[in-house]
């Protein structure tokens, strides 16, 4: 994960990094604010897609096996499945995923556990993406794209 840190101001745009937007009232589109999160273990990370397919693939081995278990077991029901630890697992068990929004950006990375594929749909604006996820396994199992 070469291309991933947590800055102690927000980054510019000689860095590379992306600047993102957030939903006015009135359904447009408005620049975020300039600002950083201010506990970087629930936010303050900034990465690449590619990074963080790389991160899907291979965090349970920065883990002891039976914590990296334990993240995947469920802990609590919900409507679209349950939670492990921080981790939301779909009702097969197959599939888990994280998501998360910033200052003007979205993110959501899924993980399918039988056959190591990860996939990480970004978005440049302060919305949800996580319903694309669905919509890329269905293509993916398909042979298709979304």
């Amino acid at each position: 994960m070469d291309d991933s840190f947590f800055p102690g101001s927000r980054p510019g745009a000689a860095s590379g990094a992306v600047t993102g937007s957030d939903l006015a009232p009135d359904g447009g589109l408005v620049p975020a604010a300039a600002e950083v999160r201010t506990v970087p273990s629930s936010g303050g990370l900034w990465s690449t897609a590619a990074d963080l397919v790389c991160f899907g693939l291979g965090w349970a081995s920065l883990l002891p096996a039976d914590l990296a278990g334990e993240a995947l077991t469920p802990h609590a029901e919900r409507p679209f499945g349950a939670v492990g630890l921080r981790w939301f697992l779909d009702r097969t068990g197959e599939t888990a995923g994280l998501s998360g929004v910033g200052p003007g950006v979205s993110a959501s990375l899924v993980v399918r556990m039988g056959d190591r594929c990860a996939q990480v749909p970004l978005s440049k604006c302060r919305a949800p993406v996580a319903s694309v996820n669905g919509r890329v396994l269905r293509a993916i199992d398909r042979g298709t794209t979304a």
